[in-house]
C-alpha cells in the first residue's frame, strides 16, 4: 500500500509538472468555450432553441452528435498519451522505474492520476461552457436548464467520456511507447477512421453493416451524450444507447489497457 501512494504521489506531481498537460487543459477549456460561443449566437437567431434539451447539452459539451468526436475529451486523450509517451520521448523511462519499479503499480497509479485529471478538465470544460452562454444569453440561461429533460444524464456521459478517452491516451501511450504515434492513432481513429468506416458500412440495405457501425469505440461512446431520439453520431447514424454506447467504448478501453499493461510489464524500458 505504501508503494502504491508512493506512485501516486510522484504520478501527480510528474504529471502537474509538465507543461504541456496544462496546456492541454487549457486547450480543452477554451475548445469547449468557442463551441458554447457558436452555439449561444445560433440560439440568439433563433435558429437553436433552449426549450430543446439538445441545444443546452451542446452548448455545454461541444458534442452535437454529428460526429464521434468530442474536442475536450480528445484533448483529454492526449494528456493521458502524454502521462507515459513523453517519458519513452524524452527517455525517462528508466528514471522512473528506478522511483516505481514494480511496473503494474506504476501503470495503475497513472490511470488513476490521469483518471482524475480528466475529470477536472471535464468539469472546468462544462464551467466554461456554462460561463459563456450565461454571458451571451443572458439570465434566460440558467441552471435550471441543466435538469431539463435527460440532461443531467447527458453531462454525467460527458464527464464519462473525457474520463475515458484520457484512458484509452494511457494505454495508447504504454502500447505504442510514442507520444506522436499515440496520439496519432487518438486523433485519427474519431476523425477519419471511424468516419470512413461509417460511411463504407452504411446505406439502404446494409442492415448488419450498420449495427456493426453503431458498434465502433468512439461512436458508441458518442451515445453517452447524445440524447435519446437524437441523431447519431455521422451520417445521421442512429447508432446504442447511451448505456450500451458507454459499455461498449469501456470494453474496447479496457481491452486496450489489458494489452497494454501486459505488454509494458513484459518488454523493456
Amino acid at each position: 500500500m505504501r508503494t502504491f501512494i508512493g506512485a501516486l504521489r510522484y504520478e501527480s506531481i510528474r504529471l502537474r509538472s509538465i507543461r504541456s498537460t496544462w496546456v492541454l487543459v487549457l486547450a480543452a477549456i477554451a475548445s469547449a468555450a468557442l463551441v458554447a460561443e457558436i452555439v449561444a449566437r445560433e440560439i440568439l437567431r433563433g435558429e437553436e432553441f433552449l426549450s430543446e434539451p439538445e441545444t443546452i447539452v451542446s452548448l455545454l459539451t461541444g458534442s452535437s452528435g454529428v460526429g464521434p468526436l468530442s474536442f475536450p475529451a480528445l484533448f483529454a486523450g492526449l494528456i493521458g498519451v502524454a502521462a507515459l509517451g513523453t517519458e519513452y520521448r524524452h527517455g525517462l523511462m528508466h528514471s522512473t522505474l528506478t522511483a516505481v519499479p514494480r511496473r503494474g503499480v506504476l501503470l495503475f497509479a497513472k490511470l488513476i492520476v490521469v483518471g482524475l485529471f480528466a475529470a477536472l478538465t471535464a468539469v472546468l470544460s462544462l464551467g466554461a461552457a456554462f460561463a459563456v452562454g450565461r454571458a451571451e444569453i443572458g439570465s434566460g440561461f440558467g441552471t435550471g436548464l441543466l435538469t431539463a429533460g435527460d440532461t443531467e444524464r447527458a453531462l454525467a456521459g460527458f464527464v464519462a467520456l473525457v474520463v475515458l478517452t484520457a484512458l484509452l491516451g494511457v494505454g495508447l501511450g504504454a502500447l505504442l511507447r510514442s507520444a506522436t504515434a499515440a496520439g496519432i492513432v487518438l486523433v485519427a481513429l474519431p476523425a477519419l477512421v471511424e468516419p470512413l468506416a461509417i460511411w463504407a458500412l452504411t446505406g439502404p440495405k446494409s442492415g448488419l453493416g450498420e449495427d456493426i457501425a453503431a458498434h465502433l469505440p468512439f461512436t458508441a461512446g458518442a451515445q453517452m451524450v447524445n440524447l435519446p431520439g437524437g441523431d447519431g453520431p455521422g451520417f445521421d447514424l442512429v447508432a446504442l444507447g447511451a448505456l450500451a454506447g458507454g459499455l461498449t467504448f469501456l470494453a474496447f478501453v479496457a481491452a486496450t489497457t489489458l494489452v497494454s499493461s501486459a505488454v509494458f510489464a513484459r518488454r523493456d524500458a
